[in-house]
Parts: structure tokens; sequence; C-alpha cells
């Protein structure tokens, strides 16, 4: 036939470490993607209370002087 020519022999592939390297550095980013920083976030009841005020330091309504 005409496209005998062009067959390819189904070689597997070996993976080389950079592309071990590439897929668990991918892996990596996913995870950190999807779950974040917050499973290794301090969630002791002091951090929790100091976060919060923290943050709402700098919320304009809530420290305007003359509401």
């Amino acid at each position: 036939m005409a496209s005998e020519g062009f067959a390819r022999s189904i070689v597997p592939v070996r993976p080389t470490l950079d592309n071990r390297i590439a897929e668990a550095g991918f892996v990596f980013v996913l995870l950190l993607i999807i779950v974040g920083l917050t499973p290794f976030d301090i969630r002791t009841q002091a951090a929790l209370v100091s976060r919060d005020t923290a943050s709402a330091s700098g919320d304009s309504l809530a420290t305007s002087p003359g509401c």
C-alpha cells in the first residue's frame, strides 16, 4: 500500500529524570492550587483572634470616627 512506508513502530517512552521532576512539580502546583496553604495554617484561638483584629483594622467603615 501507499502508507506502508510511514508506519511507525510503537516503542514505550522511557521517562527521564527531567520528565519525572517536571511531573512532580506540576502535581505539587496543582495541589497548592486546589488545597491551598490552609491545611498548614495555625488554627489556635489566639491566632484566629489576632488575624481577625489585624484584618479589621483596615476596614474604613468600621473605624470611621463619624459613625
